[in-house]
């Protein structure tokens, strides 16, 4: 496949990085608004860095891409494209799942990820992808189902900002995730949240078993 290959649109240029870009790759990776979305990238970014990441990648083939399709999620553009490279590559005919099976995720993994959905969504970009959260109880007494998750962060400011003035936040996130819980259950739902900060915990194993990860 060409290596060199480009897609262009009027918002951006899609490419191979090269020794002409260090001077732009040292300057946005040194604004914290960009490092904090980024998990491993040194900081403060030197030139040395960049020079270093453009030579483990350049000429090497990461990918081998059979096609490449470029679309939006923000306006649909090219999607039908998308699915019609997609299905010419799924050659296997065997049904896996039931038309109503919408997922393979075990339910407790459905749970946390409503709340994560919408600890991103109330706060906007102040809180990274990062956010992780755990399924620590769930039982059900008196019809109602009980549902326990802390929610993991990194830093005592993300942890400020999710629980919010007077905890308002926290209390918001709670209502509308518990209301999809109550959807998704067919049942009344209690739910606790809980935030832990557990600082460089994705470099840690430890955490990493902890919080589940070694189930991947």
């Amino acid at each position: 496949m060409n290596k060199n290959i480009t897609i262009e649109t009027e918002r951006l240029i899609l490419r191979q990085w090269n020794m002409n870009d260090i001077d732009d790759m040292v300057e946005g990776l040194n604004n914290i608004n960009v490092t904090k979305w980024l998990a491993g990238a040194p900081f403060p970014y030197t030139a040395e860095d960049a020079k270093y990441f453009i030579q483990n990648t350049i000429d090497k083939d990461l990918y081998n891409f059979a096609e490449i399709v470029p679309v939006s999620s923000m306006t649909g553009d090219n999607t039908n494209r998308l699915i019609e490279v997609i299905r010419k590559y799924l050659t296997d005919t065997v049904k896996y799942f039931p038309d109503e099976e919408v997922t393979s995720e075990p339910i407790e993994k459905r749970l946390t990820e409503i709340v994560r959905e919408k600890v991103l969504l109330l706060t906007d970009d102040e809180v990274p992808h990062s956010v992780h959260c755990v399924l620590t109880d769930i039982n059900e007494e008196n019809n109602i189902v009980n549902v326990y998750v802390d929610i993991i962060v990194d830093r005592e400011s993300l942890k400020k900002i999710i629980i919010g003035k007077k905890g308002l936040m926290l209390k918001e996130i709670g209502m509308k995730a518990r209301k999809d819980m109550e959807v998704l259950l067919g049942r009344q739902v209690y739910l606790e949240l809980y935030v832990r900060v557990l600082k460089k915990w994705r470099d840690k194993e430890k955490y990493l078993n902890e919080l589940g990860f070694n189930e991947y």
